[in-house]
């Protein structure tokens, strides 16, 4: 008999325009092989309906039922609160440090629209993902299992943030105090899962003593792979603006090695893709040359096949979508320790791995080497196709229901 499972997320997770909506889109098809699945997220003003309309085209076994209900806002609190953040004199970088997690993010009808579904489709596992959503658990029924999946470890990314914004007393507390809450809510759920033997280890060593599982991430199957040819002064960055980590990394590329590299050769050419503001993109078109905004592209393989992506992480958990769909569509990556995190990618193997602005430059340079980059190519694709397939994602997560639900 099929568990009947709830999985409870921030939006739909579609169109695929993240790492984040890969990984999540494809749990979901692979849930969905083995269980009765149901999907609901906040939703009060209609605005994700058309991403509802295009995962339902595409996943149409899935039951979706989003929360639409608009309720009072109250006008008192939030003009205290505005007023509170205006006069607490904080600066915008400290915005990146404020308290998470809070269940003030929801209004009472969607817990009771959670609560609802559970009984009315005879749910008996509740499954929430993204770390923003973890409070959830507390209004969750009893009898129902509670299973977090975990996409990016939060206090492992705000203490990578603290030393690259810079560390101050407010900074510092508010890092701590979202440590202690992240950690007290995982240990409310009945299991976690995460995306990476690494992440799991690092939750056991600060503190979390329920039962963890290692899953993985798998991207869609290319439509297309490389030609082999390559146009070897082509760099491309993917990811939008929304992300901070997105943001340090360009800026950390941009600051530290592009200026660098174009002193070695001046016929390189660097694209961003992803959606940033009209002025961050004419901030850094007046202060670098060579640089080129794509905004949001419909096919990636389109845009990346004869390139070479860089991602140079500075910041960040879990794993980098992006350097699996780049190796399975065969493009050579350039990245750092953080960037391949959680991902069995070598130094010189599958990619080329540096966390210095030199060693960055210098690894770009050294992809001039047709047989360097086959290598590096040719091993990726293999590593991609071995490691993370949609077969070995049904069975993972079949077997980890199954050890949950004992």
């Amino acid at each position: 008999m099929k568990n009947n499972i709830l999985i409870i997320l921030k939006r739909p997770p579609f169109p695929l325009s993240s790492g984040g909506d890969q990984a999540m889109f494809n749990g979901l098809e692979a849930i969905s092989d083995v269980a009765n699945v149901y999907l609901t997220y906040y939703d009060p003003a209609g605005y994700l309906d058309e991403r509802r309309k295009g995962l339902e085209n595409k996943l149409p076994q899935i039951t979706v039922i989003p929360y639409k209900n608009k309720e009072k806002k109250n006008i008192f609190k939030r003009i205290v609160g505005k007023f509170l953040r205006i006069v607490g004199n904080k600066s915008v970088d400290d915005m990146v440090f404020k308290p998470l997690y809070t269940c003030e993010s929801f209004p009472l009808g969607y817990h009771k629209h959670i609560n609802r579904i559970v009984e009315d489709y005879n749910i008996n596992i509740v499954q929430v993902e993204m770390i923003w959503l973890a409070s959830l658990v507390t209004s969750l029924p009893g009898h129902v299992k509670k299973v977090f999946v975990h996409h990016e470890l939060g206090f492992v990314r705000h203490q990578l943030e603290l030393s690259s914004y810079g560390e101050n007393l407010y900074r510092k507390c508010a890092v701590e105090v979202n440590k202690i809450i992240e950690i007290g809510l995982l240990n409310l759920y009945d299991a976690i899962i995460t995306l990476s033997s690494i992440d799991s280890q690092k939750l056991r060593d600060n503190g979390v003593i329920k039962p963890i599982y290692d899953s993985f991430a798998v991207v869609q199957k290319a439509d297309k792979t490389h030609s082999r040819e390559y146009n070897a002064h082509k760099l491309v960055f993917v990811g939008p603006q929304s992300s901070s980590p997105n943001v340090l990394a360009l800026e950390f590329f941009l600051d530290n090695c592009w200026l660098d590299l174009l002193k070695m050769d001046d016929e390189y050419n660097f694209n961003v893709i992803g959606n940033w503001s009209q002025e961050k993109i004419t901030k850094i078109t007046k202060s670098y040359r060579n640089v080129n905004f794509l905004g949001f592209v419909n096919k990636l393989s389109d845009a990346i096949s004869d390139s070479i992506m860089i991602v140079p992480i500075t910041v960040g958990s879990g794993i980098r979508m992006k350097i699996l769909e780049a190796a399975q569509i065969g493009v050579p990556v350039v990245t750092t320790t953080v960037g391949v995190e959680g991902i069995p990618f070598r130094d010189k193997k599958e990619c080329l791995i540096s966390d210095t602005p030199q060693g960055f430059v210098n690894a770009i340079l050294e992809l001039k080497d047709n047989q360097l980059r086959e290598t590096i190519v040719n091993n990726a694709k293999v590593g991609v196709e071995k490691n993370y397939s949609m077969d070995a994602l049904k069975e993972n997560r079949k077997s980890i229901y199954k050890q949950i639900c004992k």
